[in-house]
């Protein structure tokens, strides 16, 4: 399952991040690793931007970069 299938207001763990280096590189100065955990706290319609919380910090991805990030829902 990737952040663009997952519900708004889910806590899920950082699978994977498929993309190229830059991608990843990107994402990681971010703050977003293999083995986060991140909320998303919601998303737009027509496929913009996606709005993720990790720790008090919150970010805005855009749809397509939200897709290349596998996660995993966590129960707490």
């Amino acid at each position: 399952m990737n952040l663009t299938q997952l519900d708004a207001g889910i806590k899920a763990k950082v699978i994977e991040l498929q993309g190229g280096h830059q991608f990843t590189r990107r994402i990681e100065s971010m703050g977003i690793t293999a083995g986060s955990i991140v909320t998303k706290k919601s998303s737009s319609l027509m496929r913009g931007p996606i709005i993720l919380q990790k720790g008090p910090m919150q970010l805005a991805i855009s749809y397509g970069m939200a897709g290349k990030i596998v996660v995993e829902p966590v129960n707490e």
